[in-house]
């Protein structure tokens, strides 16, 4: 049996196809193919894999581990996933999730605040149950949702429902359990800081009482968590 590299080159030439062309045709540098075809490289099983059935060359003939070439395609896939999930996140305007009555916001349930140097995308759900349905949870499609928010605020008051087990629920999800959660009350933040004991937020805020507060509360909150997610 031939070596790898000179059953590459020779069913190249056989068949009059450059190293250009079989480089287009594989994704494989030229000057790599070059390096390949005279055994100074190694290629990757699904590099082999490739040529092999562009070239029709037996797999065998080439070595071939068709479980390792599965093994390279997935972690090739996961990879490019990583990116492209990197790419987006430098893309994506920082955002914050509010859920409950912190502070009534645009007909819609996503806004854009702007200050001078920065801008805040707006996610906001009136209830717990809202939010919950947006990440998925308890779905298949918990861990495909929309990327991470920079903060979350709860508020205290959503409908009844358990601000403590939001806050928990929320901090057991994969996806956010390095996002920072503030509490937001219309109380002050020592009557009900030993409430939220246990509960993983980061610190307690009062409702704004305008729109002016609000954004400059954000936005500094923003700022905050920006030099928090160094320790985090």
């Amino acid at each position: 049996m031939r070596k790898p590299e000179i059953e590459i080159r020779t069913s190249r030439l056989a068949k009059g196809i450059s190293l250009e062309q079989l480089s287009i045709w594989t994704d494989i540098p030229a000057k790599d193919l070059l390096l390949i075809e005279n055994g100074f490289r190694k290629a990757q099983n699904r590099h082999l894999f490739l040529l092999a059935t562009i070239l029709n060359i037996p797999h065998k003939e080439l070595n071939v581990d068709l479980g390792i070439v599965e093994q390279e395609l997935q972690h090739l896939s996961e990879s490019k996933k990583r990116r492209s999930s990197a790419e987006i996140k430098q893309e994506r305007p920082p955002s914050a999730m509010i859920i409950g009555p912190y502070f009534p916001l645009d007909e819609t349930p996503d806004c854009m605040l702007h200050n001078e140097n920065d801008v805040l995308s707006i996610q906001a759900f009136e209830n717990a149950s809202q939010s919950f349905n947006f990440l998925g949870v308890g779905t298949a499609q918990q861990e495909e949702v929309a990327l991470p928010p920079s903060f979350i605020i709860l508020d205290t008051d959503i409908d009844d429902e358990c601000y403590r087990g939001t806050a928990q629920t929320l901090h057991s999800l994969e996806q956010l359990k390095k996002v920072p959660v503030f509490l937001s009350s219309d109380k002050k933040p020592d009557s009900f800081r030993s409430a939220s004991e246990n509960t993983n937020v980061i610190g307690h805020i009062r409702r704004p009482e305008s729109e002016q507060e609000r954004n400059s509360q954000l936005f500094g909150l923003l700022s905050s968590v920006e030099r928090l997610q160094l320790y985090l």
